[in-house]
């Protein structure tokens, strides 16, 4: 069975293939901290100034806390 501290500092991130409107995340996931989940959404962006690809992340506190 896995538990928290297994999942420790781990966490993943899917492409959001079935997105619902342009705001939507294009990658969504979770990520556990001090035993702590916390849910990812993330989106495409590029940089002004670089023109580089990356990846705008925004994480928050998932209510559930299930492994």
């Amino acid at each position: 069975m896995i538990t928290k501290e297994d999942m420790e500092l781990r966490g993943s991130l899917f492409a959001n293939r079935n997105k619902e409107n342009e705001k939507a995340p294009d990658f969504y996931g979770s990520i556990w901290i001090e035993g702590v989940k916390y849910r990812l959404a993330g989106w495409n962006s590029w940089g002004k100034n670089s023109g580089k690809e990356y990846v705008q992340l925004k994480a928050e506190i998932d209510q559930k806390q299930e492994v």
